[in-house]
């Protein structure tokens, strides 16, 4: 018999792994809390999720940009590229935009001054 479930999370939630154990990886989400979760739900697109209280989520990648959205904290994304220290991002469903990647915890790192 298994374990029971903890918690379902939403799609393109960004997890830190901790360990690995056979199939399963001991997992951290942006809150902190930790599971196990089986490798076949386990992203490898990039994703993140909104590190503080909220975010906006804007029309291009400047705060020159109209704001679409505003997001709440662990607000997951899928991230489709990345601009001068911007992500853009997708839900998968409505919102889309692009979000400043000092705001965000997952897999994406900010780039270094002359990359792209």
């Amino acid at each position: 018999m298994g374990q029971p479930v903890t918690w379902v999370a939403d799609q393109h939630t960004p997890f830190k792994v901790l360990d690995w154990n056979g199939e399963w990886a001991n997992v951290k989400d942006v809150e902190g809390d930790t599971g196990w979760a089986h490798e076949s739900v386990l992203y490898s697109d990039r994703c993140v999720a909104v590190a503080g209280k909220y975010a906006n989520v804007r029309s291009g990648p400047g705060l020159e940009y109209e704001v679409l959205w505003e997001v709440d904290r662990a607000y997951p994304f899928k991230v489709l590229r990345m601009e001068d220290g911007w992500l853009q991002v997708t839900d998968g469903d409505e919102v889309k935009g692009w979000i400043w990647i000092r705001l965000v915890w997952g897999a994406v790192q900010p780039e270094e001054p002359g990359e792209s």
